[in-house]
């Protein structure tokens, strides 16, 4: 017998609190294994019917579900040359200083196929806005030498010389 139909016997019996603990019960002692609780990949899906089960399991799997990395977004997103809505959050709430740490540590080609994904949303209607903190990130970058100016400028990015710049 499986969960659902316990459940449904449960409540068929007016024992609606003990199916209730039930689901919770078999929820907590298969917390571990995620993916079990995303109904919309599982095959027999339309056999649940207890609609409690069904958002209890919804809840779960919600309140689980991790965000990639920013860099793991970013590569998913220029290697895919789109996105998911996992990839979206991650990348909006990402801080100006995470994106600065991300492209200090990219180097290579992995570094422009970084920055351009960023950078992309710009010209994209509706997600202009994804593109300030790594806008920003290059700057503050840009700020720190004229090499680095000069290094950001291939991404768009000009920075006015001052006098407080390294000439590194």
């Amino acid at each position: 017998m499986n969960l659902n139909s316990t459940v449904r016997l449960l409540r068929k019996l007016w024992q609606n609190d003990i199916a209730n603990e039930m689901i919770d019960f078999y929820i907590v002692k298969r917390s571990n294994e995620r993916n079990l609780f995303d109904l919309d990949s599982y095959p027999f899906s339309g056999d649940i019917d207890d609609l409690i089960l069904i958002e209890r399991f919804k809840q779960t799997f919600t309140s689980a579900r991790q965000l990639p990395t920013l860099l793991d977004a970013v590569m998913w997103i220029a290697k895919n040359r789109g996105w998911s809505q996992e990839q979206i959050q991650a990348v909006e709430q990402a801080s100006e200083e995470d994106y600065y740490q991300l492209f200090l540590s990219s180097q290579g080609s992995d570094l422009s196929t970084v920055v351009r994904a960023c950078l992309q949303f710009e010209t994209i209607a509706g997600r202009q806005h994804l593109a300030k903190n790594p806008q920003a990130a290059l700057k503050r970058i840009g700020h720190e030498s004229t090499l680095n100016a000069l290094r950001v400028r291939r991404f768009g990015v000009t920075i006015e010389p001052t006098s407080t710049q390294n000439p590194e």
